[in-house]
């Protein structure tokens, strides 16, 4: 193929492969040998390759990647108008001229690239396109016009918009919600080109101007497009390519003066001195008595320069709670070290330094300070010495308004207040209940994690053994040795437990979770929710100074169930279900449901702030919420949708002439019914309750959710704790859930080895389990369960019995059990017990909706660390080690 020859003269192209399209460093020669690590994209057959400069001295005058740049006619009108923004690219002054031009081919050798923005998608990824790809034809991919250097009296957050994050050079952040990306550059600034995506790259967009002032850039409406020019005569740079990515420096190569290098480097933080003062939130700063030298050990924060010969630089102490002054001169004191000046100079912030220096009073001024970080300012450091302890590196741009992602969870930390706070909190409150336990004669004892596979009801993680045909399984739960310790003779036992689970994830849920576990012998619920309840109230008290009821209300799984719809009810909510089917003409209950004999239910919500009682308010909320996709599955219900009811005086019955006169004045009397309240009726099978909701249920939630949003309701205030007890002990088996594997079409509601709560419950058993209750009782507070716990089954013949005839699990599982009825066999007394989720509980009290907020290092919704990149592939070695193969998939089973 030859050589393709743009309108520059002193540009040559060289087309690449149309079945792949490779993208490299500018400066690059087509014909060198590409780094493996460079990304490779592939191309569509239809689309002109991208291009890269024949050698690094080219004048540049044009890019141009596609020769359809301004062949969709049909303009502007098919973008997506509501989501057009603004941006700031750099354009030198003699380029502004041309800003507006549209022609691909000028006849004065220019060429340039107009692209539009379509599509915002969350923090990172902008969708831009050229004009002459039709939106049908779109992909995903970012590219950033950039300068290659800002100087530095010019901070970048002068020079760019936010669009979708803080600060546009924040390049970590975007590549925190997985496209990759290549950067090339040098300096503290650089980042001339970012091209991130999943799909091919199509175009390049570049802009080399360095030295860029403030006043030399402009805004560019992205409505108008955008057009990258680079003057005539601007040499291309060779570029040395950052380690940027994780892989960066596993990947560099190594030389020996690159070896000698770094094993110096290293010498130099190996020893230190300790600090003598300490700038923690613990730590106490005095003013000086007299001459004070203090060595204290932080990170350098901002930096303010009032005269080349003098710096002021805040160090920020180890907890980054609180930060002091330091005043370096070029004059050298009194056993000060002459370099110090210098070297302070050049070191980044967020480098972690020893500083040694005078300790003196600080004159105060009156100033704003909004900062998370408390600045001490009686006193202030002279230096006299600096020592740095590691490296911040330049391709890492961590400003106060950086964003960092799941990826960079180490930097997030660092720069994020509220996390670390969380982090302190929990490990706060995790003192306070071992303290009240241990008073109250508990002793933590810690048990395997390594365990075997049994079917308590949970999927299971599996960890396979060099045995052929083994495997451990991670414990769901410490159940079934808290149970062989009181057969051991602990009568108290606790521990802070680890628990895995093989769960569809939420933001309440992990597949790995901490829970707060105990059991007592010779003990039932009525020894152990006290207990509890006790342990909550302390540590309500000590750390949120709020407190909670002397004695817990209770109510009845199925009170719960009927009244709210849930066996986690947040009573705060003024919202109580009633039935109504009673009430109903069979014509209107045949329009409500499909279903012979249904229950129907119903319950009223009414808006806090409708004053006037408008109806045209409340249908226009109801109606936006159906049509939304939060009301999407409750129209879609096998059962039959809502009956949707608005409560209107100006309509026949007030707009219930639908129900008939007696319903409507039934229901009248039942709820007070004002003006503007909201009917909302359900219909459901006609059977005993199971599970954790109902439809009505999730729909009362959801419509309070939404009023809250929009201002209709007045968020819950405060804490409602609640006990829910007497759960059916067995409930039918669901396809989604493991159980226990029997044959029965029942499986436990908790886990098999909770006790019948009566003599009546235990007759009941082998005569219709279905009604048995079980001496189950679940915390719950503010409509989140923090826990469970029950009596535990203490008899072998019991226990054995209700997994074989009851259960009706085969003989192999029940011999899964065979170690715990050992234990129960050997004369082991009554227990019970109860486990506390403590990251929920933490995440509660701290008022966080995620409890990826109150975990240092939490897993994604797909069960992922972005950090450590778990779980990571098996190679074919470890597969042979461990006696493991891959399933074939379905296109290799075919074939064979």
């Amino acid at each position: 193929m030859a050589p393709l020859t743009l309108s520059c003269p002193s540009i040559e192209i060289n087309p690449l492969p149309l079945t792949q399209s490779t993208f490299a460093p500018f400066g690059t020669a087509v014909s060198s040998p590409l780094p493996s690590s460079m990304n490779t994209f592939p191309t569509h057959p239809s689309k002109t390759p991208n291009i890269i400069p024949a050698n690094q001295n080219t004048a540049l005058k044009c890019l141009n990647a596609s020769p359809m740049v301004n062949k969709y006619a049909s303009g502007p009108s098919k973008v997506k108008e509501e989501a057009v923004t603004n941006m700031f690219c750099c354009f030198p002054r003699s380029l502004r001229r041309q800003r507006n031009t549209r022609t691909a081919g000028r006849g004065d050798g220019t060429s340039f690239f107009d692209v539009r923005i379509l599509e915002r998608h969350p923090y990172t990824t902008q969708t831009f396109i050229p004009l002459g790809v039709p939106p049908e034809q779109k992909t995903k991919y970012l590219v950033i016009v950039a300068p290659t250097l800002l100087p530095p009296s010019n901070p970048p957050s002068k020079l760019y918009k936010e669009i979708g994050l803080p600060d546009l050079r924040n390049l970590k952040a975007f590549w925190a919600h997985g496209g990759q990306a290549v950067t090339y550059g040098a300096g503290t600034w650089h980042a001339p080109m970012v091209v991130i995506g999943d799909a091919r790259i199509d175009f390049l967009v570049v802009q080399w101007a360095n030295g860029v002032q403030e006043e030399d850039c402009q805004e560019v409406d992205l409505e108008e497009g955008v057009s990258v020019f680079v003057d005539e005569g601007t040499q291309v740079p060779t570029w040395p390519r950052h380690q940027s990515s994780q892989d960066g420096i596993v990947q560099q190569s190594s030389d020996g003066s690159q070896s000698a290098a770094a094993l110096a480097h290293y010498k130099n933080y190996l020893t230190f001195p300790d600090e003598t003062r300490s700038l923690t939130s613990s730590g106490s700063i005095p003013l000086p008595k007299g001459e004070e030298i203090v060595v204290l050990h932080g990170y350098l924060g901002s930096t303010a320069s009032l005269a080349k010969k003098l710096l002021f630089v805040q160090l920020i102490g180890k907890d980054r709670t609180r930060s002091i002054q330091i005043v370096s001169s070029a004059k050298t004191l009194k056993d000060g070290d002459a370099s110090a000046h210098e070297t302070i100079k050049k070191l980044p912030m967020h480098t972690p330094v020893v500083v040694r220096g005078l300790l003196r009073e600080r004159k105060q001024r009156p100033e704003q300070d909004s900062s998370e970080i408390e600045k001490i300012k009686h006193v202030e450091v002279d230096l006299l010495s600096i020592q740095p302890l590691n490296e911040f590196p330049s391709d890492i741009i961590a400003t106060p308004d950086t964003l960092f992602g799941p990826e960079q969870r180490h930097l997030q930390l660092r720069s994020e207040a509220e996390l670390r706070k969380a982090l302190s909190f929990r490990s706060k409150v995790g003192l306070t209940l071992r303290s009240k336990l241990d008073h109250l004669g508990f002793v933590d004892i810690e048990t395997p994690l390594l365990f075997k596979s049994t079917p308590e009801g949970a999927r299971e993680f599996i960890v396979p053994t060099r045995r052929k045909g083994f495997a451990y399984a991670l414990p769901q739960s410490p159940q079934q040795f808290k149970q062989i310790l009181m057969g051991s003779g602990i009568p108290k036992y606790y521990q802070f437990a680890r628990c895995f689970r093989d769960e569809d994830l939420r933001a309440d849920r992990q597949p790995e979770f901490t829970q707060l576990d105990l059991e007592m012998s010779f003990a039932g619920a009525e020894q152990v929710m006290p207990i509890i309840e006790d342990l909550v109230r302390s540590i309500w008290l000590q750390h949120l100074n709020v407190r909670l009821p002397e004695e817990f209300p209770r109510m009845s799984y199925e009170k719960a169930m009927s009244e709210y719809g849930s066996d986690k009810p947040d009573t705060r909510l003024n919202t109580i279900l009633s039935r109504l089917d009673y009430l109903l003409p069979g014509d209107l209950t045949a329009k409500i449901t499909s279903l012979q004999c249904p229950i129907i239910e119903a319950f009223v919500l009414r808006f806090d702030s409708n004053p006037s009682n408008d109806p045209h308010i409340t249908r226009n909320f109801i109606g936006s919420f159906l049509d939304s996709p939060d009301g999407t599955p409750f129209m879609a219900n096998p059962d039959g949708g809502p009956g949707v009811f608005v409560i209107d005086s100006q309509k026949p019955l007030q707009g219930l002439q639908a129900l008939g006169f007696e319903a409507a004045e039934r229901i009248e009397d039942m709820y007070r019914i004002e003006d503007g309240d909201l009917l909302i009726v359900q219909a459901r099978v006609n059977r005993p309750f199971s599970g954790g909701s109902t439809a009505l249920g999730n729909l009362r939630l959801a419509l309070h959710a939404a009023a809250v949003r929009q201002g209709f309701i007045k968020p819950p205030i405060g804490f409602a704790p609640l006990w829910i007890t007497d759960f059916p002990l067995f409930s039918p088996t669901l396809d989604s859930e493991p159980g226990q594997g029997g044959s029965a079409g029942l499986a436990a509601t908790h886990h098999p080895f909770t006790s019948p709560k009566t003599a009546r419950d235990v007759d009941m058993l082998l005569l219709d389990p279905s009604k048995v209750i079980g001496d189950h009782y679940d915390l719950v507070i503010n409509g989140i369960e923090m826990g469970g716990g029950s009596r535990r089954i203490h008899n072998a013949e019991l226990q054995a019995l209700i997994m074989r005839d009851v259960l009706k699990m085969r003989a192999e599982r029940l011999a899964d059990f065979s170690h715990l009825l050992e234990v129960l066999r050997a004369g082991c007394p009554p227990h019970a017990g109860i486990a506390l989720g403590f990251d929920r509980l933490i995440a509660l009290m701290l008022g966080k909706s995620s409890v990826r907020d109150v975990i240092a290092f939490p897993k994604t919704g797909k069960g992922e660390d972005p950090l450590v990149k778990s779980p990571g592939p098996l190679s074919e070695a470890t597969l042979k080690t461990y006696h493991l193969q891959k399933s074939l998939s379905a296109e290799s089973l075919a074939e064979s």
